[in-house]
């Protein structure tokens, strides 16, 4: 009838409002919650700031020793740490040394493992561009292709400066975290090695960079709370 549909009308209206209302209270909810963190930062940036006026004050020290154990947290762990290094800034304002980080604070530097699960990938690239080309006889394609088919990555470290030896010694410097090494035996590889890796590369020299000023300014703050 058509009361009945009159009244079916109206109940998925009063539905649509009581979801309606649900729907803006959980906007609210989460606006709260965004309030709130921004006001917290926004506190904890003027507290920061009330210490580097007092740069004499003890409470500086650990300011800075604390920040600078944020952003070593957030480099450690391959995250952007924009937001980290902004806080230690406010503790620093005169450290010229803050500066080099800014390069790589919005993308973060890749850790040592993923570098290491990486080069994994493109190892086998960099042997197939070091490759000789075949020649066109009949022939020799089969003994290049014999060669491919038996071809395997190198499991311990070989001697030399062959492709596969440095791609060994690459292999075992990041098994042992010597990214300085790793590096120094990328540089050895032909130009077309380098040129399919050369991603992989900029990506271990600016983890080599973080790592350097990470033990040149950022642990000389954190260390700085031992003499308090």
């Amino acid at each position: 009838s058509l009361s009945n549909s009159v009244s079916s009308i109206q109940q998925k209206l009063d539905q649509i409002d009581t979801s309606g209302k649900t729907a803006l209270g959980d906007v609210e909810k989460r606006l709260e919650a965004g309030l709130q963190l921004v006001a917290a930062q926004a506190q904890t940036i003027a507290l920061l700031q009330e210490q580097v006026e007092k740069p004499d004050s003890s409470q500086l020290v650990i300011a800075r020793a604390v920040a600078a154990a944020a952003l070593k947290n957030d480099i450690d762990a391959g995250q952007p740490f924009a937001v980290s290094l902004d806080m230690l800034r406010q503790t620093a304002p005169t450290h010229d040394g803050l500066d080099a980080l800014k390069p790589y604070a919005e993308a973060g530097v890749a850790t040592e493992a993923q570098l290491y699960s990486a080069f994994q990938k493109i190892s086998g690239l960099i042997l197939e561009a070091v490759e000789p080309k075949p020649d066109s006889d009949l022939g020799s394609r089969l003994v290049a292709g014999m060669r491919s088919f038996v071809k395997v990555k190198p499991r311990i470290q070989m001697e030399g400066t062959s492709p596969i030896a440095l791609i060994s010694q690459i292999t075992a410097a990041l098994e042992e975290g010597d990214l300085r090494a790793a590096s120094d035996s990328w540089q050895q590889l032909p130009a077309d090695g380098q040129d399919v890796s050369k991603e992989w590369h900029d990506r271990l020299s600016a983890r080599l960079a973080a790592n350097q000023l990470m033990s040149r300014t950022v642990q000389s703050f954190i260390n700085s709370t031992a003499t308090q």
